[in-house]
């Protein structure tokens, strides 16, 4: 990958940050996955972890969404 390349995909990513969980995964629905399913999980974990609170199957529930999601398509990138 180019430089340029390589900030685009990083400032996709950080743009997801803003994003709630819910959010996150109807954007993977309605643009498809963009990154690997490790990248997603820590994205949502991280997002998780900034709400106080939120007990762990809230988490692990989205991370089986995500999952489903994700095994809709044949290759991750």
């Amino acid at each position: 990958m180019s430089r340029e390349t390589d900030l685009d995909r990083t400032r996709q990513y950080y743009e997801l940050l803003y994003l709630t969980p819910e959010e996150i995964l109807k954007h993977i629905v309605e643009h498809g996955p963009q990154f690997t399913e490790q990248e997603y999980t820590n994205l949502l974990a991280l997002s998780y972890r900034s709400k106080r609170g939120l007990p762990e199957a809230v988490l692990d529930e989205t991370l089986r969404k995500l999952s489903d999601i994700l095994v809709k398509y044949d290759t991750f990138v």
